[in-house]
């Protein structure tokens, strides 16, 4: 399962099936697409829990991660690696190897764990054979989208009626493309479209330095490796 593999853009396709005519997909796919591409300030953290089968009781394997959004400035941790994005630089810390890629920072929006870890509208859509409306809470609002020849042939989609983003994903893989009935829970807790940053969140200082145009991994990272990627 290859969760950071591309930068998710919401676009929206319009020609999937929709079985409930009392809930218009169309809007609430066109609102959750908005609500991403307006994200200026956000927190959240995930959850991930892998079944090796759809009955499974239990995962095999949790995972979590954290990403803080402001602005320009993008800061995720997910597993062993941290990547943190300002206008000023980009770097991408790998815990496991004790290594530090940095390069400089076009200003632009990088908010690429949450989007590889986000649903894949223009992807869901495109291959949908079916969506679903399930129900409204207060909560969320519950889809499910069938789609018999994708390599995740079901996908459990709640959407948060406050923020319209995605509250949790349930993915069912296609034992047509992959080896077992895996299913994959991503929850996104602690959502939070107002939050308040302390002044070093996204501060590059508490991981490099530069002396004399080198530079180095400083504090909790000192003796990092640093790559410089400026291409």
């Amino acid at each position: 399962m290859h969760f950071r593999n591309n930068i998710v853009v919401f676009l929206l396709l319009v020609f999937a099936y929709l079985s409930s005519p009392s809930q218009s997909y169309k809007e609430d796919f066109k609102s959750l697409n908005r609500a991403l591409l307006n994200l200026n300030s956000f927190r959240c953290e995930i959850l991930i829990k892998i079944y090796e089968d759809y009955n499974s009781a239990s995962p095999h394997i949790v995972q979590k991660a954290k990403v803080n959004i402001n602005g320009n400035n993008y800061l995720s941790e997910y597993e062993n690696r941290i990547l943190l994005s300002t206008d000023n630089a980009k770097l991408l810390i790998n815990k496991e190897n004790k290594s530090i890629i940095y390069s400089n920072s076009e200003n632009k929006k990088n908010y690429e764990l949450y989007n590889n870890l986000n649903t894949n509208t223009d992807s869901i859509l495109s291959t949908a054979d079916s969506i679903i409306f399930i129900k409204k809470t207060n909560d969320y609002i519950h889809y499910t989208v069938y789609s018999s020849k994708s390599v995740i042939k079901k996908t459990d989609l709640f959407i948060d009626v406050r923020t319209f983003l995605i509250k949790k994903l349930i993915y069912y893989y296609n034992r047509k493309f992959v080896a077992k009935n895996n299913k994959v829970i991503i929850e996104y807790t602690l959502l939070d479209t107002n939050p308040a940053f302390s002044e070093d969140t996204f501060s590059e200082s508490k991981y490099i330095k530069s002396v004399n145009k080198k530079i180095t991994a400083i504090g909790l990272y000192a003796g990092y490796k640093v790559i410089e990627n400026n291409n």
